[in-house]
C-alpha cells in the first residue's frame, strides 16, 4: 500500500508541477495520497519529503507547460510548507493516541547506545540494501549473524552490490534521476537510521529501486 500510495504521491505531483500547482485538483490529490500513506504505515511519513525531493529536482529541469517558463517559487514553499505541517500533525495525533507504553527491543529495534552496535551497524545495511534490491523485506539468508560468521560470502555480497549499482547506475549517472532515486530511497529508510528496525521499513525503498529499474530499461 505505501508502494501505491508513493507511485501516486509522485504522479499527482508531476501533474501539479506541470501546471506551476495552480491546479487545485493536483494539489488536494497531493494531499490526500500523503494522507493515506499516513494512514497505512508510520513510515508513510517520508513520502511528503520524497515527494519536496522530486519537486525541487523537477522544478530546475521542468518549465511551465503553459508559458515555457520557469516556475514560481512562492508556489512551491507554499506546497512544503502544507506538507511538512500535515507531517507534524501527524505525529502530534499519533502521539497522543499512542500515551506512554514500552519501547520494542531487539530482534525489532538495535539501539546505538547497546554494546557493539558499532560493528554489527555495516553488516545490517549490506543486509538492508541486499533486501532493497531484491524486492524483499527482509533476506534472512544475508542477516548481520551469518554474515558476521562468513567473511568471504559477505565480502562476495559486497561486489554483488557494487556490480548492480554500477551495471544499473551507469547509464544515468549524468542524469539527476539517479541521484535523485538513491537521496529518495535514503529518505525512505530516514526513520529507522538510528535504530535499523529489522526490515519493515524498506517496502517504500523498494519502490524507488523498482522505478529505477524501469527507468534504466529505458535508458537503455
Amino acid at each position: 500500500m505505501i508502494g501505491l500510495w508513493t507511485l501516486l504521491g509522485l504522479w499527482c505531483l508531476h501533474g501539479s508541477a506541470r501546471a506551476d500547482h495552480r491546479r487545485i485538483g493536483w494539489l488536494a490529490g497531493v494531499f490526500a495520497i500523503y494522507l493515506l500513506a499516513l494512514a497505512t504505515r508510520e513510515n508513510g511519513i517520508m513520502l511528503g519529503p520524497m515527494l519536496v525531493l522530486f519537486d525541487l529536482l523537477g522544478a530546475w529541469r521542468l518549465p511551465v507547460a503553459q508559458s515555457g517558463a520557469k516556475p514560481e517559487w512562492r508556489r512551491r514553499i507554499a506546497l512544503y510548507v502544507g506538507l511538512a505541517s500535515v507531517a507534524v500533525a501527524y505525529l502530534v495525533v499519533r502521539s497522543w493516541c499512542l500515551g506512554e507504553g514500552p519501547l520494542p527491543r531487539r530482534p525489532y529495534f538495535y539501539w546505538p547506545t547497546e554494546p557493539g552496535f558499532a560493528g554489527w551497524l555495516p553488516y545490517k545495511v549490506l543486509s538492508d540494501a541486499l533486501a532493497v534490491f531484491a524486492g524483499l523485506p527482509a533476506m534472512p539468508m544475508a542477516e548481520v549473524p551469518w554474515m558476521q560468521a562468513r567473511p568471504l560470502a559477505t565480502g562476495f555480497l559486497v561486489l554483488l552490490l557494487l556490480t548492480v549499482l554500477v551495471v544499473v547506475g551507469k547509464p544515468l549517472w549524468r542524469t539527476p534521476v539517479w541521484w535523485g532515486l538513491l537521496a529518495g530511497i535514503a529518505l525512505s529508510l530516514a526513520p529507522s537510521v538510528s535504530v535499523f528496525s529489522m526490515g519493515y521499513y524498506l517496502y517504500m525503498a523498494t519502490v524507488g529501486w523498482a522505478v529505477l529499474v524501469a527507468l534504466w530499461a529505458r535508458a537503455c
